[in-house]
């Protein structure tokens, strides 16, 4: 899904991570919600509201702690890309 947003090697790096298979979907519904995010203006950070309105809108009940994991993803892919993009401002 990230490589149809432009984001290919932000896909790719966290393709290498050895996700759990009993966890995967957390994973999964982290990038349904990051891309939607994203395309839709909200900024670079998914939000409880979003996630709220995501659950909601695809009937899915999310215990805290699943919660707390999406967020941590996302807190996780966000610093991934502050420091490619700090990188890339190096090589200029």
């Amino acid at each position: 899904m990230a490589a149809k947003s432009g984001d290919v090697s932000a896909q790719e790096a966290l393709d290498k991570l050895e996700v759990p298979e009993r966890v995967r979907y957390l994973y999964d519904w982290f990038f349904e919600l990051k891309w939607a995010s994203l395309r839709a203006g909200m900024g670079t950070v998914v939000t409880f509201t979003e996630i709220d309105a995501w659950s909601r809108l695809y009937q899915r009940q999310l215990a805290p702690w699943e919660v707390g994991v999406i967020r941590q993803l996302d807190l996780t892919f966000n610093s991934a890309l502050d420091k490619k993009k700090k990188r890339k401002g190096d090589d200029k």
